[in-house]
C-alpha cells in the first residue's frame, strides 16, 4: 500500500470522526482494483500490527542480503 494513494481517505476519516478515527469503516486501496476494508478499531490495530511485522521482515531480508 502506498501512503500517497490513501492519504486523502485517511485524512477524511480523521476529519469526519466523532467517535474515533475508525468509528466507521475506512477503505484503503492496495492496487488500482484491490482494497482493504478496516471496519473498526480492533481490526485497525491488527492490520497495523501485521503491516509493521511485514515491514520489519522486509528490512531483515534486505539487511541479510
Amino acid at each position: 500500500m502506498d501512503l500517497q494513494t490513501n492519504w486523502g481517505t485517511l485524512s477524511i476519516a480523521v476529519q469526519n470522526s466523532t467517535g474515533g478515527v475508525f468509528w466507521q469503516p475506512v477503505i484503503l486501496k492496495t492496487t488500482l482494483t484491490d482494497t482493504v476494508v478496516i471496519p473498526d478499531v480492533e481490526k485497525a490495530r491488527t492490520f497495523c500490527g501485521l503491516a509493521l511485522l511485514l515491514y520489519w521482515h522486509k528490512g531483515q531480508a534486505s539487511f541479510s542480503s
